[in-house]
């Protein structure tokens, strides 16, 4: 019986030990992804919007599809007609669904007015771009849709540094494939281990898509002002010396009278935010209209839930089939970076709810002890207090009984 009784003892106490350590496992992976999520900063744009009820849903395009700049607005009008239908509207002077539009224009050469030069990735962005970025501001302010010139650009720091050798620049004079534009803001580098492995070695500038417009007819020479290849500061130049572009090395037309066929208006990366009044409305509503455009050829992306800790761990099942994109879609590096971390953390939670299942046991089997244990106890107790109560009655009958043959003497 002692021998019993102490194998019962060193159970508990190695049962105990192996709990507490694997809910001090689940409890560091549990942080850990926590940490992940909350660095993958583009996919919490829904909360720097509004904290209520709203969803960020993005779309990736193939090139070719008929969604282009130019009939973007129709998918907000089409959303905002559907929220209407259910008396969701914008308060007055508020914008109900914000939208971004962007796609990748291909690598550039960058020059300065010194003789800084770097070859860029360039991204035409429209919409409401830089809110669905969580990029840090270093320099200067973003561009908009609203300014009346369309010559700013963001840039990255690192071109920053390779231009001008600083990055407190803003306001200062690039040339892009030789056309002008001023800086409008500097902003940090990808920050984060997924973002530095998927975005590349070449720095980043992000122009309005009437910007990128007419830096392809400059490629193409069908820019009515100036036909000719220009460069900045320091650069090489051909064509008629008489021109002013040739006599300054500079093109600042770089949006004026471009003929419609040569216009950049791709898009490849869709997003919105959508009010949610009803679980899944925004996803739903976006599903919708892209399934009309190009069904089956299109990947859609519900970011404000796409971390998840119980979809995630839901999701390690399919890891094999969503390592592999079947579709002819080139992602950006912001959402390759997220389904990196998506990647990830279906492991992270998976392990971790895994670790969970003895201590989860452990707590269902020590409830059920504590169940049984206090149903005796108040059995016990429903018992003690019965035979109080009838030994309390027995003895007042007895006293009574008692009283009554001392009264008949």
């Amino acid at each position: 019986m002692k021998i019993f009784g102490s194998r019962k003892k060193t159970a508990v106490f190695f049962l105990t030990v192996l709990n507490a350590l694997l809910l001090a496992v689940s409890g560091v992976l549990t942080l850990s992804g926590g940490r992940l999520a909350d660095s993958q900063g583009y996919n919490y744009g829904a909360d720097r919007w509004d904290s209520g009820n709203c969803r960020q849903i993005s779309c990736f395009l193939p090139e070719g599809t008929s969604f282009t700049a130019d009939v973007a607005e129709g998918a907000r009008a089409n959303f905002t007609s559907l929220l209407s239908d259910i008396s969701v509207t914008a308060e007055e002077g508020q914008k109900l669904i914000p939208v971004a539009y962007s796609a990748y224009a291909g690598e550039m050469d960058i020059r300065s007015d010194t003789s800084g030069r770097a070859v860029a990735d360039v991204t035409a962005v429209g919409g409401d771009f830089f809110l669905f970025r969580d990029f840090t501001l270093l320099d200067g302010s973003y561009f908009g849709e609203e300014d009346i010139m369309q010559d700013g650009a963001v840039i990255d720091r690192s071109l920053a540094w390779l231009l001008y050798g600083s990055e407190k620049i803003a306001g200062m004079n690039i040339y892009v494939n030789g056309v002008q534009f001023y800086i409008s803001g500097v902003v940090e580098d990808p920050q984060t281990e997924q973002e530095k492995d998927c975005a590349g070695e070449n720095p980043k500038i992000y122009l309005s898509y009437d910007a990128v417009s007419g830096l392809t007819l400059q490629s193409t020479g069908k820019n009515s002002a100036n036909s000719r290849q220009t460069a900045g500061a320091g650069g090489n130049f051909s064509g008629d010396t008489s021109d002013m572009t040739a006599l300054t090395g500079v093109n600042n037309n770089f949006g004026s009278n471009f003929e419609n066929e040569n216009k950049f208006d791709t898009i490849t990366c869709y997003e919105c935010i959508v009010p949610n009044p009803v679980k899944n409305f925004a996803y739903n509503a976006v599903k919708d209209y892209f399934d009309g455009i190009c069904k089956d050829e299109y990947i859609i992306v519900n970011n404000t839930e796409r971390f998840e800790p119980y979809k995630r761990a839901k999701g390690f099942k399919k890891l094999r089939e969503y390592a592999v994109c079947d579709k002819k879609i080139v992602l950006p590096y912001w959402e390759n970076a997220s389904r990196i971390a998506e990647f990830e953390l279906s492991e992270i939670y998976f392990f971790r709810n895994l670790f969970l299942v003895l201590p989860t046991l452990t707590a269902i089997f020590l409830i059920i002890v504590l169940f049984v244990t206090l149903k005796k106890l108040c059995k016990k107790l429903v018992y003690t207090v019965i035979e109080k109560i009838k030994y309390i009655n027995y003895n007042r009958q007895l006293r009574k009984a008692q009283q009554s043959v001392e009264d008949k003497k």
